[in-house]
């Protein structure tokens, strides 16, 4: 399970810059595949959860969000996982990729 000291070692990771934010492109890209920041955590989401968690760590629509608000979104995603759904989505990411 995912804590406060990994989620701020994957941000700190992102925040090369030692700037406080990371752009959101890095939690989300035009691909189908879990990317970066959410890659990183072993975060598994789709697309319309991924646009729903750019919304959420970046309300003011600056394109960059905190580590505040990185760790906002991983608890929300934390509290809704369903085990059974979250491997369903890591196998069919598993296997698109093989396409």
């Amino acid at each position: 399970m995912l804590d406060d000291g990994k989620v701020e070692k994957v941000f700190a990771k992102y925040d090369q810059k030692k700037t406080g934010t990371v752009a959101t492109k890095q939690l989300s890209t035009a691909t189908r595949y879990p990317v970066y920041v959410l890659r990183d955590l072993r975060i598994v989401v789709t697309p319309e959860e991924r646009r729903s968690m750019i919304e959420q760590a970046d309300p003011t629509k600056k394109g960059v969000f905190d580590l505040q608000g990185l760790k906002h979104v991983v608890e929300r995603k934390k509290r809704s996982i369903n085990p059974e759904e979250e491997l369903r989505n890591i196998f069919r990411i598993y296997d698109e990729g093989k396409r």
